[in-house]
């Protein structure tokens, strides 16, 4: 994913392998997120399924129990990088070891790209990290005026326009002190909990992901003049 496009590559059931590259937006994103739950396994669904309705039915039916809180469904949606299914796990490690990779990025280098490091800055294992430990600390401070149950409400809603500012503000001086403190526990996690080693169909996948982006976002020129910026800063 580049500033105006998002590129995809994924194999069908019989082995071949797609991509595409399209522009940025709520559209290309629902396509994405369709392909994505589309090839996920019964169990994530069943959790994401049951999860969404124990927030919901509740407050449809004629009982006491108001249901899960509404924001649950963020604890949903950042806590599912803790339990990726397995095949998601290495599509992300794969995707990580492109960026990584110094030099020319293509299926020709692909062994090159699997010795990588899967390690990435700007993985969203960090705004994860940072909505929980928000919540964490948020929380802790609300209740020196208020209850646990409306200190956990009121920090869970604020920490999201916590990851907001942070993932939009990154080169200010306060987002690079929280980096000092979210990056090591994002790369911990990424080494231990939401990547596993990718095979060669998820390296291709990653490998054609990046050269569609890279196709429509660089220019010849600026393509080779980010290959050897990279180069340079490995070799200081």
């Amino acid at each position: 994913m580049a500033n105006q496009t998002l590129a995809c590559a994924y194999h069908d059931k019989k082995g071949t392998l797609h991509a595409w590259a399209k522009p940025r937006n709520v559209r290309t994103f629902l396509l994405a997120g369709q392909l994505v739950w589309r090839t996920a396994p019964l169990w994530f669904q069943t959790i994401c399924v049951g999860m969404v309705l124990l927030i919901i039915g509740p407050k449809l039916l004629p009982i006491e129990w108001a249901g899960l809180p509404f924001y649950s469904f963020f604890y949903l949606l950042f806590g599912t990088h803790f339990f990726f299914p397995s095949e998601l796990k290495r599509y992300h490690a794969a995707e990580h070891k492109v960026f990584s990779t110094v030099g020319r990025v293509n299926h020709e280098t692909r062994k090159k790209v699997a010795r990588a490091s899967v390690r990435n800055r700007g993985c969203s294992t960090g705004l994860v990290v940072l909505y929980f430990l928000s919540t964490v600390v948020l929380t802790a401070v609300a209740m020196i005026v208020l209850s646990f149950t409306s200190s956990l409400a009121s920090a869970s809603y604020l920490s999201l326009l916590v990851v907001f500012l942070y993932a939009y503000n990154r080169n200010i001086v306060v987002s690079k002190k929280i980096d000092q403190v979210i990056l090591p526990l994002s790369y911990w996690l990424q080494e231990n909990v939401t990547t596993k080693t990718p095979e060669k169909k998820h390296l291709e996948s990653a490998i054609e992901s990046y050269i569609q982006l890279a196709k429509v976002e660089f220019s010849p020129v600026l393509y080779q003049q980010r290959i050897e910026k990279r180069e340079e800063e490995w070799q200081s």
